[in-house]
């Protein structure tokens, strides 16, 4: 099952957290965007290895490559452990420079405990926020996956841990398509303007270009794969 995974052709990145080769952490998916490591640390993590993130000034810059571009469909998964409840802790960030700068699209915990899920629209004039109902106000491992069609609003699906959770567009309908952003870095555990650093652990980040439906998610959110 694990190598099934690792060469499904809508896997645009996977990042283990756990596979390491000087300062890169490698990327299992067929499109090699290895992350470059600054200065988060090796730790034990949900899955076997992971990384803690200081909240202070570590992340992982996993490079520019348009596999990462997504603008039809994507989920986002990631198991989670955080140190502090409270504070704005980013997971995945592609997006150039502060806002209402270019964003292609993030994944994050705000600072009210809320899972928040935003892009930028095709012309560059608003920002959609997807806003869970749920809160994660403990410093538990969690497993999130989150899937969407761009354009789509009502298409967005979140699994916290093993179950689907509501949600609203608190800014936006995401009944728009995205900015079209071909050459901009994704970062792990920090905007790419170097704000909302994570604290805690981040594992196992996969990232498709499909939208994984429900049964998928939940299946995910129980098995190491």
């Amino acid at each position: 099952m694990k190598a099934m995974l690792t060469d499904l052709p809508d896997l645009a990145a996977y990042w283990k957290l756990d596979l390491a080769t000087g300062a890169l952490t490698q990327d299992s998916s067929r499109n090699s965007n290895h992350g470059t490591v600054i200065g988060a640390s090796p730790a034990q993590g949900q899955i076997d290895g992971a990384y803690s993130f200081d909240g202070l000034n570590d992340r992982i810059d996993c490079g520019t490559d348009s596999s990462l571009n997504l603008r039809d469909q994507i989920t986002i998964e990631a198991h989670i452990k955080r140190d502090s409840i409270g504070t704005n802790d980013l997971i995945v960030n592609r997006r150039d420079g502060a806002a209402p700068a270019e964003e292609n699209y993030t994944l994050q915990i705000l600072g009210n405990n809320k899972i928040q899920f935003a892009y930028r629209n095709e012309a560059n004039t608003a920002t959609h926020e997807w806003r869970s109902t749920p809160l994660i106000d403990d410093l538990g491992f969690h497993y999130i996956g989150l899937s969407f069609t761009f354009g789509t609003g009502a298409s967005l699906i979140c699994v916290l841990d093993h179950k689907v959770i509501a949600g609203i567009w608190a800014g936006g309908t995401g009944n728009v398509l995205p900015i079209d952003l071909p050459a901009i870095p994704l970062f792990l555990g920090a905007t790419t303007y170097l704000a909302n650093w994570f604290h805690g652990i981040l594992d196992h980040i996969p990232i498709h270009s499909r939208a994984l439906d429900a049964t998928e998610l939940i299946r995910h959110s129980y098995r190491a794969y």
